[in-house]
């Protein structure tokens, strides 16, 4: 853990200027590729790394690498300040989600920074913006999960919160995925000459959840989201251990 003796942001600090300033790199990057992209920007058919494709747009494609370079950059700290107040609520989940959180950062800052300087060269792994964009996936995924789950561990044992109610906001972040798998499978398994979701998607008239665009949209939107609500919700101090089973009146009154 953080020596309490560190300087630490302080919560509204962190809420209310760093983390929109981030989100705010990353919107005007997409926002500036979008506007240098040859013909009109259809966000539900055309994918976030169609923006950051030299190939597909190459008068905006740098914009957007490095919204999302310096937006994921500004985003590490939150691994840090998320794991020292959810530690001694969940140490090993905390631990644990703080690098795959990292992982997950440090991974769209690669793919920004590959996709910027080394479209048109052969690289030495195969299929490298693959492997990194599965990794970055995962970590993401793994790491807002885990703290999602630590932060309701708390809600619901420190604030009484109903569990009906978080597990009903919880759905929201599953949505995305599970339209994403469900319609790569569709059209992996159905017999289709669609090839790769494009703009001429739409001209041809392919339903809206077929489209990965679509979900992938979702998915980012959905991560900014649970970011903010996990930065809101979370305690303003780092708590006091809360391992001991007993409910919080009977800590209090010991």
């Amino acid at each position: 853990m953080i020596s309490p003796s560190r300087k630490e942001w302080s919560k509204g600090f962190v809420l209310w200027v760093w983390y929109p300033l981030a989100t705010l790199c990353l919107i005007v990057g997409i926002a500036f590729a979008a506007c240098c992209l040859e013909g009109a920007f259809d966000w539900r058919y055309r994918t976030l790394s169609s923006l950051g494709s030299a190939s597909t747009n190459p008068r905006g494609y740098a914009y957007c690498c490095l919204g999302m370079m310096v937006s994921f950059s500004m985003g590490l700290p939150l691994c840090g300040y998320f794991r020292v107040r959810f530690e001694p609520i969940t140490p090993i989940a905390a631990r644990a989600s703080s690098w795959a959180l990292k992982i997950g950062f440090l991974g769209v800052v690669a793919v920004g920074f590959e996709r910027l300087f080394s479209q048109g060269i052969s690289l030495p792994v195969h299929k490298a913006h693959e492997y990194i964009s599965i990794i970055t996936f995962f970590g993401l995924l793994l790491g807002i999960f885990g703290f999602w789950f630590c932060l309701t561990r708390w809600l619901i044992h420190e604030r009484q919160w109903p569990v009906w109610a978080l597990s009903a906001l919880s759905l929201f972040s599953v949505g995305p995925i599970v339209g994403t798998g469900l319609s790569q499978a569709y059209l992996y398994f159905v017999p289709n000459d669609l090839g790769w979701v494009g703009p001429d998607w739409a001209e041809l008239g392919v339903p809206l959840y077929l489209s990965f665009a679509f979900w992938e949209w979702l998915t980012v939107v959905g991560i900014f989201i649970y970011l903010f609500l996990i930065l809101f919700f979370l305690p303003a101090e780092i708590p006091a251990s809360t391992t001991d089973p007993s409910p919080p009146s009977s800590r209090a009154a010991n």
